[in-house]
């Protein structure tokens, strides 16, 4: 997905630049340091994009919003709503604040606007994944948005007007799409995906849900629904089965093994194990290696 370098925090508002809907928006990342948001609610829809990093709003009225990166979500006007624990977490976003009750300038004609304004209401509160095309312009709009900062060159001006219009078009229609798949396809896409990506330690639920092209939020019920467990607890279950295929059929070291089946650590991979298979990957090898062998015992 197209990266932000986001060296600092950056605000922008719509009526400078001739966009009289857009309300205070911005740049931020609070992997840079902890930011507290505590209840809040706008008199407009609020769009939210995370690049990396995951980010939890509580909210009334509504069920939390868990996005992860790749995600986009949606606030209704007049909702409360605020960071887990009042902070947000690590993460890189994006967030603009958009009244589209009120004139849209130039860049939309009036018809155009009831549309928008049609399609984020439909919405209600929710999480989509928008992944690489929505991050791409977004990154575009940031750099544009740095350069109206070193220059007040009006053709800078008019290409951010210009990016602002795409991402609200590009949101609409992300926002609006149906969701063609079965929800049951996703959780059985996340399972084969996590299969390939068992050696990978950095392999998370923000990246399961991008590969599979919906929220974190929306594949964590999905996946519980359909399996039973979430899909991190199917993640190391299937490494620690693997690592016992391994313990049984190699004489690797439980260090080397855990490496291999994607463990960070052998003390991490020890604690796991024991979670889903009782005991240490010591006494596993051992008991297995003490175990009668059927195709050697007497048949008589």
């Amino acid at each position: 997905m197209a990266h932000l370098v986001l060296k600092t925090r950056l605000d922008f508002d719509g009526k400078p630049l001739g966009l009289p809907f857009a309300g205070g928006s911005g740049f931020d990342s609070s992997r840079r340091r902890r930011v507290g948001l505590g209840e809040h609610r706008h008199p407009g829809h609020e769009l939210t994009f995370v690049f990396d990093g995951e980010v939890h709003w509580e909210m009334t009225r509504s069920e939390p919003l868990t996005l992860a990166g790749g995600d986009l979500a949606i606030t209704q006007p007049g909702v409360p709503h605020w960071g887990h624990l009042q902070i947000i977490e690590p993460a890189a976003f994006f967030w603009m604040n958009v009244d589209l009750r009120r004139s849209a300038g130039r860049l939309f004609s009036d018809p155009e606007r009831a549309r928008l304004l049609r399609a984020f209401t439909a919405a209600g509160n929710t999480v989509r994944h928008a992944g690489e095309p929505l991050a791409s312009e977004l990154v575009r709009l940031h750099d544009d948005l740095r350069g109206l900062q070193a220059s007040a060159d009006p053709l800078t001006r008019a290409a951010v007007r210009a990016r602002i219009g795409t991402v609200l078009l590009r949101s609409a229609r992300i926002l609006s799409a149906p969701d063609r798949r079965e929800p049951h396809d996703y959780a059985l896409a996340a399972q084969a995906f996590i299969r390939t990506r068992l050696a990978d330690p950095d392999l998370c639920v923000a990246d399961i849900a991008s590969h599979v092209g919906i929220s974190a939020s929306r594949l964590h019920a999905l996946f519980k629904e359909r399996a039973g467990m979430t899909p991190n607890d199917f993640l190391q279950r299937t490494r620690v089965e693997q690592a016992q295929k391994l313990l049984r059929a190699t004489d690797r070291s439980v260090t080397r093994i855990a490496m291999e089946c994607g463990f960070s650590s052998s003390q991490y991979f020890a604690t796991c194990f024991r979670k889903y298979a009782g005991v240490t990957p010591g006494k596993y090898r051992r008991e297995d290696a003490e175990a009668p062998n059927p195709k050697s015992q007497d048949p008589s």
